[in-house]
């Protein structure tokens, strides 16, 4: 399959995101801006082997180094990397380019900060979300989409306590109708609800459907979410309720436990249940010193346990060679 060259891309992006400015209609000659067909991700949905991702600070910028500095840490190369966008920011494009190259599928984390759900799905945002999805049409990189995650609690502008799960669900339906529209073919779907509500009668109603979503990924961390202690304590309840509903891969993009004597069994846990599972495709390490000490190698015997957890040959594979 043809790819664009980093600077051909580039230079239609640029082409691409001019006309995003407010107040101005998409343009029709961006829609038609290229006759080829999208980067083809179906390989990338269900993999032979393992997403073995890793959150960090800094992730994509030119002076990136966390990708190699985690190798080095962990004795394995992360395939998956989160970047963090605010929604009415422009698609991070610099940066998925620089993860990809680097040989780790990007999953941009898209927060709606400013806007809300409601104007969303009215259309209000829509010059925005064309072209969003025209720039991830453009650069023709695959990326992972995670609309609104954990929009089953309270702490963001998007969830309980200031938008109810019909708005959640007509905006993330919108959107993705959007990207349809305009051909971005190249995105995957996550929808990532948090373990903290885990009863399928509070996680159904906020599931836009299977038409809407490739993956779906419980958020939640080691004694940090109902005082879990095991894999299963964590994530078996938001799993089995899903279950219910959707049978679609799981990911899990988001974990980690704190810097306790209970963190190397944690560890040893999570990637021993994930491996052993074909309904789990993956996970992210939330590797970063936040409320609390997060990160792997946070301690001398969490980083050999996860050195070692890893280490099995079905962690880690190049997304760039699926398929």
């Amino acid at each position: 399959m043809r790819r664009l060259t980093a600077l051909a891309s580039t230079a239609l992006l640029l082409l691409v995101t001019g006309c995003g400015e407010a107040g101005k209609a998409p343009s029709p000659k961006a829609e038609r801006m290229s006759h080829s067909a999208p980067y083809d991700v179906r390989p990338l949905l269900k993999p032979k082997k393992k997403y073995l991702g890793v959150a960090y600070e800094g992730a994509g910028r030119p002076d990136d180094t966390g990708l190699k500095t985690f190798a080095r840490l962990a004795g394995k190369k992360a395939n998956l990397v989160p970047i963090y966008s605010e929604f009415d920011d422009l698609y991070p494009a610099e940066k998925v380019s620089s993860l990809w190259a680097g040989g780790a599928l990007p999953l941009v984390v898209w927060e709606p900060y400013k806007s809300t759900l409601r104007d969303i799905a009215a259309g209000v945002r829509d010059v925005h979300v064309h072209t969003f999805a025209e720039a991830v049409r453009a650069l023709d990189i695959p990326v992972v989409l995670s609309f609104g995650h954990e929009m089953n609690g309270h702490w963001y502008p998007w969830g309980t306590k200031k938008a109810t799960a019909e708005e959640y669900i007509a905006a993330y339906r919108h959107v993705h109708d959007v990207f349809t529209r305009v051909g971005a073919t190249n995105a995957i779907w996550l929808w990532s609800p948090n373990v903290l509500i885990n009863n399928s009668m509070r996680l159904r109603p906020y599931f836009p459907g299977a038409a809407y979503v490739d993956w779906v990924g419980p958020i939640g961390y080691f004694e940090w979410s109902n005082d879990s202690r095991s894999f299963e304590e964590l994530f078996g309840p938001p799993i089995k309720a899903m279950r219910k509903f959707t049978d679609l891969p799981v990911l899990i993009p988001e974990t980690a436990a704190p810097p306790t004597v209970n963190k190397p069994g944690h560890i040893a846990d999570l990637y021993a249940e994930i491996a052993r599972r074909d309904d789990i495709i993956g996970v992210v390490w939330f590797n970063i010193k936040k409320e609390r000490d997060w990160r792997v190698n946070s301690s001398r015997t969490s980083l050999n346990a996860f050195r070692k957890a890893v280490a099995d040959p079905v962690w880690s594979f190049d997304p760039r060679k699926a398929g």
